[in-house]
């Protein structure tokens, strides 16, 4: 014998049913949003993480890298012939800063190098900066690729006679002849880290708190974004 179903229990059995429904949409619609959430986060994070390491910086690429504790910031940068302007190869240009923490060292737009030499010339004083060695033989290698014939030199006139080295100011560089220089003295009364322009090519660098990395790694970056060099851009 069969049970007869009244229209009551039919109705009230649909009507669970729907509730039933309701309840598993809004588990399903959760489930939805959490799989979409984790799937935005993976997204955000791995942009987030991307731009973190690679960005640009005055047209240039540059990415984070490491090796080992230490961080740096590399890029490639063009080197073109002086004759046909195609490029011949690429510089690997390795920062210890990132560009663009460096901005706080005010610049001339462009740097100007002489077509003859570029005296680098340091303030006796400065030998007691630690990471002095560092930064020079970073800029010099720039250099070197750049196509700027870059020489040593001294401001203290005793100083280069003791070691055989040019007695460079921007008042005897002879930049009528093609040359530039660029002077690295400490700052006076513990001024700024700056790069400014003086007299004709000449450019000097006001060093606080022996920030010789920063000052000439800024310099490089200048170069190589907006600098007057038929090698370079």
């Amino acid at each position: 014998m069969t049970e007869e179903i009244t229209k009551e229990e039919i109705i009230e059995r649909e009507k669970k049913n729907k509730e039933q429904r309701k309840i598993e949409n809004k588990q399903l619609k959760i489930i939805l949003i959490i799989m979409a959430s984790v799937v935005i986060i993976a997204l955000l994070t791995y942009y987030i993480s991307y731009t973190s390491k690679n960005f640009t910086y005055k047209g240039i690429k540059f990415t984070k890298i490491k090796q080992g504790s230490l961080e740096f910031w590399n890029t490639k940068i063009p080197i073109r012939s002086p004759t046909t302007g195609e490029i011949v190869e690429y510089y690997d240009m390795t920062l210890r800063n990132d560009p663009r923490t460096l901005e706080y060292i005010k610049t001339p737009e462009v740097i100007k190098y002489g077509v003859n030499k570029v005296y680098l010339s340091f303030q006796k004083d400065m030998e007691s900066c630690e990471d002095n060695l560092i930064g020079v033989a970073n800029f010099a290698r720039f250099a070197s690729f750049a196509g700027i014939n870059l020489k040593g030199a001294s401001t203290d006139d005793n100083y280069a006679n003791e070691t055989g080295i040019p007695y460079v100011t921007c008042e005897n560089a002879d930049v009528t002849q093609g040359n530039t220089a660029i002077i690295m003295q400490n700052a006076s009364l513990g001024g700024p880290t700056i790069i400014r322009k003086t007299i004709n090519d000449c450019y000097v660098i006001d060093v606080n708190n022996c920030e010789m990395v920063q000052a000439l790694e800024r310099l490089m970056v200048i170069t190589a974004t907006g600098a007057n060099n038929p090698r370079i851009n």
